[in-house]
Protein backbone atom coordinates (compact mmCIF):
# COMPACT_ATOMS: atom_id res chain seq x y z
CA UNK A 1 0.00 0.00 0.00
CA UNK A 2 1.32 3.39 -0.94
CA UNK A 3 0.52 6.58 0.85
CA UNK A 4 1.11 9.78 -0.96
CA UNK A 5 1.65 12.92 1.01
CA UNK A 6 2.59 16.37 -0.11
CA UNK A 7 5.49 16.23 2.30
CA UNK A 8 8.30 13.83 1.74
CA UNK A 9 6.89 10.36 2.34
CA UNK A 10 8.61 7.03 2.52
CA UNK A 11 7.06 3.61 2.42
CA UNK A 12 8.23 1.11 4.89
CA UNK A 13 6.08 -2.03 4.84
CA UNK A 14 8.33 -3.88 7.22
CA UNK A 15 7.66 -1.42 10.00
CA UNK A 16 3.96 -2.17 10.18
CA UNK A 17 2.61 -5.63 11.10
CA UNK A 18 -0.50 -5.46 8.93
CA UNK A 19 1.21 -4.11 5.88
CA UNK A 20 0.26 -0.53 6.66
CA UNK A 21 2.85 1.89 5.68
CA UNK A 22 4.29 4.42 8.04
CA UNK A 23 4.81 7.89 6.74
CA UNK A 24 7.69 9.78 8.20
CA UNK A 25 7.56 13.49 7.85
CA UNK A 26 10.61 15.67 7.95
CA UNK A 27 10.03 18.79 10.05
CA UNK A 28 10.25 22.00 8.14
CA UNK A 29 13.26 24.07 9.05
CA UNK A 30 12.62 27.71 9.58
CA UNK A 31 15.47 30.16 9.20
CA UNK A 32 14.18 32.50 11.89
CA UNK A 33 17.16 33.64 13.87
CA UNK A 34 15.85 35.01 17.13
CA UNK A 35 17.99 38.09 17.86
CA UNK A 36 18.97 41.53 16.68
CA UNK A 37 21.45 42.46 14.03
CA UNK A 38 24.34 44.77 14.74
CA UNK A 39 22.74 47.49 12.63
CA UNK A 40 19.51 47.32 14.65
CA UNK A 41 21.41 47.59 17.92
CA UNK A 42 23.39 50.58 16.65
CA UNK A 43 20.18 52.30 15.52
CA UNK A 44 18.57 51.82 18.92
CA UNK A 45 21.68 53.15 20.68
CA UNK A 46 21.72 56.20 18.37
CA UNK A 47 18.07 56.96 19.17
CA UNK A 48 18.75 56.65 22.91
CA UNK A 49 21.76 58.98 22.58
CA UNK A 50 19.71 61.62 20.76
CA UNK A 51 16.97 61.46 23.40
CA UNK A 52 19.56 61.75 26.18
CA UNK A 53 21.08 64.83 24.54
CA UNK A 54 17.64 66.41 24.33
CA UNK A 55 16.96 65.80 28.04
CA UNK A 56 20.35 66.89 29.42
CA UNK A 57 19.79 70.70 29.35
CA UNK A 58 16.46 70.32 31.13
CA UNK A 59 17.99 67.99 33.69
CA UNK A 60 20.97 70.25 34.42
CA UNK A 61 18.64 73.25 34.79
CA UNK A 62 16.54 71.23 37.25
CA UNK A 63 19.63 70.20 39.27
CA UNK A 64 20.84 73.82 39.45
CA UNK A 65 17.41 75.01 40.56
CA UNK A 66 17.37 72.38 43.33
CA UNK A 67 20.83 73.47 44.47
CA UNK A 68 19.73 77.12 44.55
CA UNK A 69 16.69 76.20 46.64
CA UNK A 70 18.84 74.18 49.02
CA UNK A 71 21.31 77.07 49.42
CA UNK A 72 18.45 79.50 50.14
CA UNK A 73 17.08 77.16 52.83
CA UNK A 74 20.53 76.68 54.37
CA UNK A 75 21.17 80.44 54.45
CA UNK A 76 17.81 80.92 56.17
CA UNK A 77 18.83 78.28 58.75
CA UNK A 78 22.25 79.86 59.34
CA UNK A 79 20.56 83.23 59.72
CA UNK A 80 18.37 81.80 62.51
CA UNK A 81 21.44 80.39 64.25
CA UNK A 82 23.16 83.78 64.03
CA UNK A 83 20.15 85.53 65.57
CA UNK A 84 19.96 82.89 68.33
CA UNK A 85 23.61 83.64 69.09
CA UNK A 86 22.80 87.36 69.09
CA UNK A 87 20.03 86.80 71.66
CA UNK A 88 22.35 84.71 73.88
CA UNK A 89 25.42 86.97 73.70
CA UNK A 90 23.82 90.35 72.90
CA UNK A 91 26.09 90.72 69.89
CA UNK A 92 26.49 89.31 66.41
CA UNK A 93 29.15 86.61 66.05
CA UNK A 94 32.41 87.55 64.39
CA UNK A 95 32.43 84.37 62.29
CA UNK A 96 30.38 81.27 61.60
CA UNK A 97 32.78 79.37 63.88
CA UNK A 98 31.21 81.13 66.88
CA UNK A 99 27.88 79.64 65.88
CA UNK A 100 29.39 76.18 65.35
CA UNK A 101 29.04 76.34 61.55
CA UNK A 102 32.66 76.88 60.55
CA UNK A 103 33.39 75.04 57.31
CA UNK A 104 29.74 74.61 56.37
CA UNK A 105 29.61 74.00 52.61
CA UNK A 106 27.06 75.19 50.09
CA UNK A 107 25.58 72.76 47.52
CA UNK A 108 28.54 73.45 45.19
CA UNK A 109 31.14 72.58 47.84
CA UNK A 110 32.18 76.15 48.75
CA UNK A 111 32.16 77.68 52.22
CA UNK A 112 29.32 80.03 53.03
CA UNK A 113 30.54 83.59 53.52
CA UNK A 114 29.49 85.52 56.60
CA UNK A 115 30.54 89.14 56.99
CA UNK A 116 29.55 91.02 60.10
CA UNK A 117 28.86 94.65 59.32
CA UNK A 118 31.54 96.82 60.87
CA UNK A 119 34.45 94.39 60.51
CA UNK A 120 37.24 96.60 59.18
CA UNK A 121 39.01 95.66 55.96
CA UNK A 122 36.48 93.02 54.92
CA UNK A 123 35.06 93.47 51.39
CA UNK A 124 31.27 93.45 51.22
CA UNK A 125 28.80 92.86 48.42
CA UNK A 126 27.18 96.06 47.25
CA UNK A 127 24.76 96.50 44.35
CA UNK A 128 25.33 99.34 41.94
CA UNK A 129 23.88 102.57 43.30
CA UNK A 130 22.98 101.06 46.69
CA UNK A 131 25.29 101.46 49.65
CA UNK A 132 24.61 98.19 51.48
CA UNK A 133 22.58 95.03 50.97
CA UNK A 134 22.16 94.67 54.74
CA UNK A 135 22.66 96.75 57.84
CA UNK A 136 23.33 93.84 60.21
CA UNK A 137 25.41 91.18 58.42
CA UNK A 138 25.99 89.68 54.98
CA UNK A 139 25.56 85.97 54.44
CA UNK A 140 25.85 84.39 51.01
CA UNK A 141 27.00 81.52 48.84
CA UNK A 142 29.34 82.03 45.91
CA UNK A 143 26.99 80.05 43.70
CA UNK A 144 27.76 77.63 40.92
CA UNK A 145 30.91 79.34 39.61
CA UNK A 146 32.47 79.60 43.09
CA UNK A 147 33.52 83.26 42.75
CA UNK A 148 32.01 86.54 43.90
CA UNK A 149 32.65 90.23 43.58
CA UNK A 150 31.86 93.02 46.03
CA UNK A 151 29.36 94.43 43.53
CA UNK A 152 26.37 92.14 43.12
CA UNK A 153 25.67 93.35 39.57
CA UNK A 154 29.04 92.01 38.44
CA UNK A 155 28.59 89.06 36.03
CA UNK A 156 30.59 86.82 38.39
CA UNK A 157 28.08 87.51 41.17
CA UNK A 158 24.90 86.85 39.18
CA UNK A 159 24.73 83.22 40.37
CA UNK A 160 25.49 83.97 44.04
CA UNK A 161 22.81 83.17 46.59
CA UNK A 162 22.56 86.29 48.76
CA UNK A 163 20.74 87.52 51.82
CA UNK A 164 19.56 91.10 51.34
CA UNK A 165 17.35 93.72 52.99
CA UNK A 166 18.32 92.47 56.44
CA UNK A 167 17.03 88.99 55.71
CA UNK A 168 13.68 89.88 54.19
CA UNK A 169 14.96 88.62 50.82
CA UNK A 170 17.19 85.62 50.06
CA UNK A 171 17.73 84.43 46.51
CA UNK A 172 19.89 84.38 43.39
CA UNK A 173 21.85 87.62 42.98
CA UNK A 174 20.62 88.03 39.42
CA UNK A 175 17.03 88.27 40.71
CA UNK A 176 17.78 90.98 43.29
Amino acid sequence: MKVIDLNIATEDSSASPKGLSVVSRQPKRLNNNAGFTLVEIIMVMAIIAVLALMVMPTFSHFVNKVRNTRAIAEIRGVEKDIWARFIDMDRLPNSLAEVGLDGMKDPWGNDYIYLRIGNPGVPRQKPLGIEDLNTDFDLFSRGQDGVYQTIIDDPQSKDDIVRASDGSWIGVGEDF
